[in-house]
């Protein structure tokens, strides 16, 4: 489920998407933590964890003349870095493996 949230003041709209029936588990964290730092594989957002503990990955927009068109590029962006990382999850854990996550880091 995408969900808009509009912050009128800021001038900007917050994308958040939460990852199917994806709760937050302890050997998930750092993983989610380290592709916040470079951002790996979130098309621009970054990972939260909302109330009830479920995975989201949010996107800031600023509103310009073009918003229409940048909001759903970034959109389109944002479902497919969750469909990754709903795959990501699912996946058995490679924690041992020296590099695994450049295998799901987005490449430009």
């Amino acid at each position: 489920m995408l969900e808009l949230r509009a912050a009128p003041a800021q001038r900007r709209v917050l994308l958040s998407c939460r990852l199917d029936g994806a709760l937050l588990q302890d050997s998930q964290a750092g993983l989610l933590l380290r592709a916040n730092a470079w951002g790996a594989g979130t098309a621009g957002a970054w990972f939260a964890v909302d109330e009830v503990g479920r995975i989201c990955l949010q996107h800031a927009v600023a509103l310009m003349e073009d918003s229409a068109r940048l909001l759903l590029n970034l959109i389109e962006g944002l479902l497919d870095a969750v469909e990754r990382w709903e795959q990501r999850l699912r996946a058995p854990q490679a924690g041992s493996q020296p590099g695994g996550m450049a295998a799901w880091m987005q490449k430009v």
